[in-house]
Order: structure tokens, then sequence, then C-alpha cells
């Protein structure tokens, strides 16, 4: 099964991970699992190219500034539509 697994990697020039192998192997008939697969990987020494950016911390907090104001003073009720909109935006990568 390994030999398989390193004839898939290098067909695909080891662009190929773990999951990819798998549906791979899976298309051909063989019934293995996801961990199975990723076991075998790893033992065979086979890395894979990981196309997502790595998320980088482009700036720091300085400890002696003081926090933004709280513009709302934690008044979260609004009266009717469109007076008060609220979002949290930490999860954005910028």
């Amino acid at each position: 099964m390994t030999e398989t697994i390193r004839r898939i990697h290098r067909e695909y020039e080891t662009t190929y991970g773990m999951s990819r192998v798998r549906a791979e192997l899976r298309a051909v008939g063989h019934a293995i699992s996801r961990k199975r697969v990723a076991r075998l990987m790893r033992l065979a020494h086979l890395r894979w190219v990981s196309r997502r950016r790595a998320f980088t911390v482009t700036a720091e907090r300085d400890p002696r500034q003081r926090p933004a104001p709280d513009l709302v003073n934690r008044r979260i009720l609004a009266q009717g539509p469109d007076q008060l909109w609220l979002a949290d935006m930490t999860y954005v990568p910028t």
C-alpha cells in the first residue's frame, strides 16, 4: 500500500496530501481509512505542498497605549433599524 501511495504522491508532483491520496485510492477500489493513509505517508516521510497562506501577525500591541474608546458605551439596544451596527472583525486576516 505504501508503494501505491508513493506512486500517487509522485504522480501529482508531491502536491497531494492525505485526503487527496485517500480519494485516489478509493477511486481505484482500495478501502482505506484516512488515519491509515496519514500514518503510512508519515512513515514514508512523504510531505505535501500546502497552498494556504500562513497567518502572520503584522502589528504588535503597545502595552502603554490606551485601548480605543467604547463609542457605544456597551448600549447594544437600538430603538429602530439602521441605528447601531456592530461587528467582530478579529477573524479577518488583513
